[in-house]
């Protein structure tokens, strides 16, 4: 019980000292600089140690901040309101020209900021400073300046045309070059630019005279020593083995634009055969992954359709590319065609068909008098075999039989045989057999038979045995110490038209046979016991004799092959030239010592060289070549001085000449690759404007026109025109199109309210040739006159219009030919007898 009393009691205690506060009578500075209200952007410099309670004070801001911050000193201490100190902004520092900025310091364009400015490239900073800092008072310094970069002025030599300042070069600015005479190149830039450090990207160049350096070819050689070409001079080179001229025109020194450049470009490819891809229609490649083939490479060609390859039965095969580029057969099919006329000697016409001679076509032909077309067969079809039938006409008398065997004719022999006659023959072997009889049957023999071949007696030969005969064959060989005349033991002889073909002798065997066969040459004997040695065009031999040494020619026959040598080493084909050939059968080798001439094809000329000769495996060094040529130039816009002509003219060469029509223009031609290039086209002929054309008029007014003008043609008010309104004058002197001309036209008549036209005109005037045609509007009413009225080429109407009547009127009577009207009125009312005769040409009555 007093444990518990002794508990409530302290509880009761603590709880009233609890409840007892202190009182706050002042607040100081210090509490404001520890609380979490403070921060480095305030100025408490101007605040008092002490405030006394209820007494608010404002906090100012350092330089550069601003803000509105009161502290109010309450019984709890500090209290705040507003917001606190931040960084005064300054704005946007400004856009410097040809600069960007960024902020080096800071987040913001706030106070304490700094931005810095770099210049675009190709600019320099001219100003002292490029860093704007951000102060109370806004930006410190100016906005900097930025320039363009300037490169130091030159000079250029006095042939050298300058587009563009150098005097004043900044950068990003282009100084052009060229030369001021076509004679010259630039040696150096076509163009240099100010770059951004201020220096110009090259040098000033020189214009020098046109000139090419000897070039390196890849794979071939300049055979000429080093030099300097000048301008047209040419370029020789050769090519390495298996390499040949990528262009066959021999190089030039040109100028070509700004620069001096071989062409063509001097260059040594590889010897490849080439396919076009895709291949032409109708051919068919098993490679198609490329184009380009080494020597030795095949490809298999596959015609498709109605083509060939190689000859018309043949539709695929297998191209080989050779050594020098080009394949042994042209890898392209052809389309079947038939020859343009087929040769039969019993065709008399053969017109080819309209659509050519492709397979399926078909072509009419008529046959010489005594022979027809076979039967059923209308016309020559085109096919892979040719025009066929294979027998276009077939003869309706037939020729002297050509007996093979031992048939012998016994009738009357005669060169050809009339349809329907016989001829008889007997077969000379057996004897016994009957004669035969055949007849000709529309050009060919019917009821032949064929006689058996002519038997052979067994034959003997000298010094040997024979063996048969079997099936008209023998078999023969030579007794002991005989052998043939040829190197072989036995030989074979066969039966024809009862004889047998040639035996060959048996000799001793001491004597010496058939003279050995040797390489490049050959033996001939001269007795039994020599042989004398002949070596074919370009071999020789040491051994000029051979004799016959028991039985056999003292020639070792592995030396059969070397008995005869080259004197040299041959030559393969000779180069190709271009557009040339040369005049001699193609062959594989040439001997050493041979020799080639050229020709030009037409319109082209050789050089000095028109031939070369091959020396020992190689042929000579010359350079030939066909030099295209231009004849007389031939321009009957411009006149050329007769002393000037000379028939032909190389390339390069030039002509001068004037204008035919226009004398104060001359110009050069420069003849080039067989063409004439003219510095100017000459104007063609005037075209004489025509006079005296009536109601015709021009703009301008003027009597001829030169050539490439155009000329307003225009009608005078009654007038209508025929042709264009506008005319060119052609280099031909001829207006195109023709010139127009005028013709008059009719005014259009006024036409009475009763009459109504009945064809509708365009416009107040009619046309030369139009017609008008006329009705009267009412009933009853008959047109009196002519119904219809034409205009005419003088611009009146054939007649005056009609009118309308209650009686219908005729005009006069037509004329007659031969004949007169007799009693003519100018009209005659409707039912009224004329009281007119017809007479003839003699005034008879008709």
């Amino acid at each position: 019980m007093s444990r518990i009393t002794t508990i409530c009691i302290s509880f009761l205690l603590l709880q009233a000292l609890a409840s007892v506060k202190c009182q706050v009578t002042e607040c100081t500075r210090q509490q404001f600089l520890e609380s979490s209200d403070y921060d480095k952007n305030f100025d408490t410099t101007v605040l008092e140690p002490t405030y006394p309670l209820k007494k608010q004070v404002r906090v100012p801001c350092r330089t550069g901040y601003t803000g509105f911050f009161k502290l109010i000193c309450s019984e709890t201490g500090w209290r705040t309101t507003g917001a606190p100190c931040q960084a005064k902004s300054c704005g946007h520092p400004g856009d410097a020209q040809f600069a960007d900025f960024q902020l080096e310091s800071g987040d913001d364009f706030v106070f304490a900021s700094t931005v810095v400015y770099t210049c675009h490239k190709g600019y320099q900073m001219v100003s002292r400073s490029n860093r704007r800092r951000c102060m109370a008072e806004g930006w410190d310094g100016h906005i900097p300046t930025c320039e363009a970069v300037k490169c130091q002025s030159f000079t250029v030599d006095d042939n050298v045309q300058v587009s563009g300042d150098p005097e004043d070069g900044t950068y990003g600015n282009v100084i052009r070059f060229s030369c001021k005479s076509r004679n010259q190149i630039l040696k150096g830039p076509t163009e240099i630019y100010c770059d951004e450090s201020g220096e110009w990207s090259g040098n000033a160049p020189e214009c020098k005279e046109v000139s090419c350096d000897t070039p390196q070819i890849a794979h071939g050689r300049v055979t000429d020593p080093p030099k300097v070409y000048r301008e047209n001079e040419h370029l020789t080179f050769v090519c390495d083995n298996k390499y040949k001229f990528a262009d066959e025109r021999r190089p030039r020194c040109l100028k070509i634009g700004s620069e001096a450049v071989w062409s063509p470009t001097p260059q040594c490819i590889l010897k490849q055969c080439k396919v076009n891809l895709p291949p032409i229609p109708g051919t068919t490649y098993s490679r198609y992954d490329k184009n380009m083939f080494s020597p030795g490479d095949r490809l298999t060609v596959t015609c498709v359709g109605d083509r060939w390859i190689v000859d018309m039965k043949t539709t695929e095969v297998v191209v080989t590319c050779n050594d020098d580029g080009n394949w042994d057969i042209r890898p392209e099919c052809k389309d079947i065609s038939c020859s343009e006329k087929r040769r039969d000697h019993y065709l008399h016409v053969f017109y080819m068909p309209w659509d050519g001679s492709k397979i399926n076509s078909q072509a009419s032909y008529y046959c010489k008098s005594g022979y027809s077309k076979p039967r059923g067969i209308t016309y020559a079809t085109c096919t892979r075999d040719g025009w066929m039938p294979e027998r276009l006409c077939e003869g309706t008398t037939c020729i002297q039989p050509d007996f093979q065997h031992n048939e012998q004719i016994t009738s009357v022999k005669k060169d050809e045989y009339i349809n329907g006659e016989s001829l008889t023959y007997q077969c000379i072997y057996p004897t016994e057999t009957s004669p035969v009889t055949i007849m000709c049957d529309r050009g060919s023999w019917s009821g032949i038979k064929t006689c058996l071949e002519l038997a052979c007696v067994k034959p003997t030969i000298q010094n040997g045995f024979v063996i048969g005969p079997k099936d008209n064959t023998v078999y023969y060989s030579c007794n002991q110490n005989y052998k043939l005349f040829s190197k072989a033991w036995w030989g074979v002889a066969r039966c024809s038209e009862g004889k047998w073909s040639t035996f060959q002798e048996c000799i001793e065997i001491t004597e010496c046979g058939e003279t050995p066969d040797i390489s490049n040459g050959k033996v001939t004997s001269t007795d039994k016991q020599y042989a004398t040695i002949t070596c074919n065009e370009g071999y020789q031999t040491e051994i000029n004799e051979i004799t016959c040494d028991n039985g056999e020619w003292d020639l070792d026959e592995r030396k059969y092959s070397n008995v005869c040598t080259r004197i040299s080493e041959p030559c393969d084909p000779p180069p190709n030239v271009p557009n040339a050939v040369i005049e001699a059968p193609y062959q594989r080798e040439y001997v050493s010592g041979s020799q080639v001439i050229y020709k030009c094809r037409d319109n082209y000329r050789l050089g000095n060289d028109k031939a070369i000769r091959c020396l020992n495996g190689l042929w000579e060094d010359r350079r030939i070549s066909c030099t295209p040529f231009c004849n007389e130039l031939e321009d009957n816009k411009l006149n050329v001085e007769l002393s000037l002509r000379r028939g032909q003219y190389m390339n390069g060469e030039t002509i001068d000449y004037k204008c035919a029509h226009a004398e104060e223009y001359e110009g050069t031609a420069t003849c080039y690759e067989g063409k004439w290039n003219k510095t100017i086209e000459c104007p063609g002929p005037p075209c004489v404007v025509p006079q005296q054309r009536p109601g015709l008029t021009t703009s301008p007014i003027i009597s001829e026109v030169k050539s490439g003008g155009k000329l307003n043609v225009f009608c005078n008010y009654d007038y209508e025109i025929d042709g264009a309104n506008e005319v060119e004058c052609l280099d031909t002197g001829v207006w195109s199109p023709s010139f127009p001309t005028c013709t008059k036209t009719c005014a259009m008549p006024d036409i009475p309210q009763d009459l109504r036209l009945m064809t509708p005109v365009e416009g107040r005037r009619a046309k030369k040739g139009q017609k008008l045609k006329f009705e009267c509007k009412k009933r009853g009413k008959f047109i009196q006159g002519n119904a219809e009225i034409e205009c005419l080429e003088s611009g009146d109407w054939s007649n005056q219009l009609p009118r309308c009547g209650d009686v219908g009127l005729c005009s006069a009577p037509p004329a007659i030919d031969f004949g007169d009207v007799m009693g003519s009125r100018t009209e005659y009312q409707e039912g009224m007898d004329n009281g007119l005769d017809m007479l003839d040409a003699s005034n008879h009555a008709l």
